[in-house]
């Protein structure tokens, strides 16, 4: 049996490890990516990951919010779970809220808790 991959779009080099290490630790793959540009060529071209961790403030042409925005619109991407991690001001994680992320976490993340929000996306119901 094969781990349920998670995939994690993180910029932060040391964030990403940090994010990985804690998924790894589990019964998880961890797929890193550095950009929303990055995830959205994994998306396009993978099978879709059982969950995505995704940080919304990103470089490149999408952000983390851009990402949410395509994969909801996306028939065979809108039901994967995403636990949005981020350093964003808390009113723009709640304009996130529109998007059904399954969980917005503020960083510093609690592994803990990141892992439970995980464990709960991978389990369903999507």
């Amino acid at each position: 049996m094969t781990s349920p991959r998670v995939l994690v779009v993180e910029d932060d080099p040391d964030l990403r490890d940090a994010l990985c290490g804690v998924l790894a630790a589990e019964p998880f793959e961890p797929v890193p990516v550095k950009s929303a540009d990055e995830a959205l060529d994994y998306l396009v071209f993978q099978q879709a990951p059982a969950a995505v961790i995704l940080d919304l403030r990103l470089p490149g042409e999408l952000n983390g919010w851009d990402l949410l925005q395509w994969m909801r619109r996306d028939s065979d991407l809108k039901g994967v779970p995403v636990v949005v991690v981020s350093g964003a001001p808390l009113e723009r994680v709640e304009l996130t809220l529109d998007h059904a992320p399954r969980a917005c976490l503020l960083k510093p993340f609690d592994p803990a808790a990141l892992l439970a929000h995980v464990r709960d996306a991978v389990a369903g119901p999507w």
